[in-house]
């Protein structure tokens, strides 16, 4: 999807990106090199992977969009109370506790979607350039998420996997054109 909108996001001036984190992107340093490749990964470590990659994700959009006055930048919502995740579906009985004990302290979906609409609409972040945000504040993620070295890293990754899987779909639609 970036690779569809970059060009219209960075041509079209004050356009802004925002991408969504959060506190588990501190729990794991990524591994590039098996993230492709491991199957044995579990939820919470995908997800942490996942979470740090958005970070880093963002801190590469924000530099390749350059001196534009296009924006990226990430958020955390803290916990959220959603039926999305552990809220509302069955994660087993100590999960099941876990977030029936977090539920009052938790925010409603609104409270959770507002340093978004911040980061998306408020003229007080429209010079924030690739930053981590949360309660409407710049905060400090992990220290692996602030490596430009491994942003760009992950970028290619992420370009070459994408090249592989829009490859292999344009086949199969060759091949399922040819047959039908």
């Amino acid at each position: 999807m970036t690779r569809v909108l970059f060009d219209l996001l960075k041509n079209t001036p004050d356009s802004r990106v925002v991408s969504t984190s959060n506190g588990m992107q501190a729990r794991r340093k990524i591994e590039l090199e098996s993230i492709t490749t491991s199957i044995d990964r579990s939820g919470p470590r995908a997800y942490s992977d996942s979470k740090l990659a958005n970070i880093l994700f963002t801190r590469e959009l924000q530099r390749q969009f350059g001196d534009k006055s296009t924006v990226a930048n990430c958020f955390e919502p803290g916990s959220v109370k959603t039926s999305f995740g552990g809220f509302g579906s069955d994660q087993g009985f100590l999960l099941n506790l876990i977030y029936k004990i977090a539920a009052p302290f938790s925010r409603i979906p609104e409270q959770g979607a507002d340093t978004s609409i911040w980061l998306a609409t408020s003229e007080e972040t429209k010079n924030f350039r690739g930053v981590f945000t949360g309660s409407r504040k710049i905060k400090s993620p992990q220290k692996q998420a602030i490596s430009d070295s491994l942003a760009l890293k992950l970028w290619e990754l992420s370009e070459k996997i994408c090249d592989k899987t829009l490859t292999a779909l344009r086949n199969l639609l060759l091949i399922l054109y040819l047959v039908f």
